[in-house]
């Protein structure tokens, strides 16, 4: 594996939301912005099993078209957290598929071994333990871009996948020792208020520097989002996009921060996605009309 650019590098494509599109775009960032990995634990935003289109988890699309421009040179596992909420959201997302697709292994990270290490932070250490494979083999994240109503995009995937956890201190610790080689954030559906098709991919080289980039995009300032503060609140430009003109395509309505009731949209999405599938709706969906 060669070692990351000291200045990190973001770049931008408008891309599909599936196909050969789609593909075409993860190939090109793959190509023009990741370091040369040998290896790769591929980290999805799997948290929950929303239906992609409300923007809430990463698309498995991009997921698929990402193994399988890194197969080209690396062996890639696609490396799967649990849910705290349901149980095998990663199957229900599409993941078996994806592996069977593309041949490529999956790791449960619930069931693996652990490591616990220490990280100083603001002249405060805090104990973090996270699954050994992240903190040992070389990791790729590949989150959406949520705002509900903070920031939830690489370091919180990371985190959330290492911990189970979005609080602070687990963010920032999660994310300082798994330390991601590559990021590609998922574009194609986000989730700033409300859900919406806006078709863009960021790749980049260090995940603090990819949230720092996007935070504007989800209408937020990189100094309101709290796990950013310990590695800066300077905002690089995102080479081939720029963050206001996706900022204003994007709704930016107000959430519930006390947690109101899920947005219908959700909802229907997750309605319909189970009716394609034949997976089991989770409970929070199953009221209303058969639509």
């Amino acid at each position: 594996m060669t070692e990351r650019p000291a200045t990190p590098r973001l770049v931008g494509r408008r891309a599909d939301v599936s196909g050969p599109g789609l593909s075409g775009a993860v190939t090109d960032l793959v190509a023009d912005c990741a370091p040369d990995l040998d290896e790769a634990l591929v980290v999805p935003d799997c948290h929950y099993p929303f239906h992609p289109s409300t923007g809430m988890v990463t698309n498995p699309d991009v997921v698929e078209a990402l193994v399988e421009a890194l197969a080209a040179s690396a062996d890639v596992t696609l490396a799967l957290p649990d849910s705290e909420w349901v149980q095998n959201a990663p199957s229900m997302l599409g993941y078996e598929d994806v592996a069977d697709r593309t041949g490529a292994d999956t790791l449960a990270l619930g069931e693996a071994e652990t490591v616990e290490r220490v990280v100083r932070t603001d002249d405060e250490r805090h104990t973090v333990t996270v699954p050994a494979p992240l903190d040992e083999r070389p990791v790729v994240a590949v989150p959406t871009l949520r705002a509900d109503p903070d920031l939830a995009a690489a370091m919180v995937t990371v985190a959330e996948a290492a911990t189970g956890s979005r609080a602070t201190t687990d963010v920032v610790a999660a994310s300082a020792v798994v330390d991601p080689d590559f990021v590609l954030l998922d574009g194609t559906y986000t989730y700033t208020g409300a859900p919406h098709r806006a078709r863009f991919l960021v790749a980049g080289t260090d995940a603090p520097a990819v949230d720092r980039a996007v935070a504007p995009v989800a209408g937020l300032k990189p100094k309101q989002v709290p796990y950013l503060r310990p590695f800066g609140v300077g905002r690089e430009a995102i080479e081939g996009l720029h963050a206001e003109d996706l900022a204003a395509e994007l709704p930016h309505e107000t959430t519930d921060p006390n947690g109101g009731e899920m947005p219908e949209i959700m909802g229907t999405g997750f309605r319909l996605y189970a009716k394609v599938t034949g997976d089991l709706v989770p409970p929070q969906f199953t009221g209303g009309s058969d639509d």
